[in-house]
This record gives structure tokens, C-alpha cells and sequence, in this order.
């Protein structure tokens, strides 16, 4: 069993993801998730990291 991702390793994850793709606002967090989906599905709450992400993306 995969282990679980941390809030902290969640928010890394994020970012990377966010300058992967070069994501400039909430237009892109379908972009933004599919990068992140792979690499956090199944060890990390995907609905909280996409909270997480619209709030990235929002400010």
C-alpha cells in the first residue's frame, strides 16, 4: 500500500505541479489536476487537494 502523502508533501506536489503547467489562474486546474492526479491519487484526499489547489490558483 502506497503511503499517505503529508499536508506539507500535498502542497509541494501542488506547486510543482502548478509551474508544470505553466498555470496562471483558475482556467487551468483541469491542467493542474491531471498532473497531480497520478502522483497523489490514492495517497492523498483528491478533494482536499483540489481545495487546496483552487486556493493556490486564486490568489
Amino acid at each position: 500500500m502506497p503511503k499517505p502523502l503529508d499536508e506539507t508533501a500535498i502542497s509541494s506536489l501542488i506547486q510543482q505541479a502548478i509551474v508544470d503547467s505553466g498555470a496562471q489562474g483558475m482556467p487551468d486546474m483541469g491542467k493542474v489536476m491531471a498532473l497531480l492526479r497520478p502522483q497523489a491519487q490514492g495517497r492523498a484526499d483528491m478533494a482536499l487537494a483540489s481545495q487546496q489547489l483552487k486556493a493556490c490558483l486564486s490568489s
